[in-house]
């Protein structure tokens, strides 16, 4: 959900889930990256990190882009979180097993069409038995 913009006023950025975010430098060159924290005190507030490139480690800046959130805020969210993370696992086991549901579901689809050919093959068979000993009967 993120697209880049820049314009003439030279201003570049991205949209991020509705919100502009500007691109930001750090002193040492590096572009910063917006990440998040999930700590208790500040969870789910974001942050800038200078986490540099594949040759450059980058200097570890951290400056803060959100507002510190209130003490109820710092008290709620982590258990909300919590819910969330065992309502997604709980979610993850169910699809596990409707997975599992549907796979035997279609090995048993399996095993009734081999059933019913197994079923006609017979039913030709005493057909064939049938017309055989009817026909050595006619003799």
């Amino acid at each position: 959900m993120s697209s880049s913009k820049s314009g003439s006023s030279n201003c570049t950025g991205q949209y991020e889930y509705g919100e502009w975010i500007p691109v930001k430098y750090c002193e040492c060159g590096q572009r910063l990256k917006l990440l998040t924290t999930w700590k208790p005190e500040n969870c789910g507030r974001r942050f800038w990190k200078c986490i540099g490139t594949q040759r450059f480690e980058g200097c570890g800046l951290m400056e803060w882009f959100d507002p510190p959130m209130c003490k109820r805020s710092q008290k709620i969210i982590p258990g909300l979180l919590k819910k969330v993370n065992v309502y997604e696992e709980k979610i993850h086991s169910l699809e596990m097993k409707a997975e599992a549901l549907e796979t035997k579901s279609f090995q048993a689809e399996k095993m009734q069409t081999k059933c019913s050919k197994c079923i006609k093959l017979v039913s030709f068979m005493c057909v064939v038995v049938v017309i055989i000993s009817v026909y050595l009967k006619a003799k």
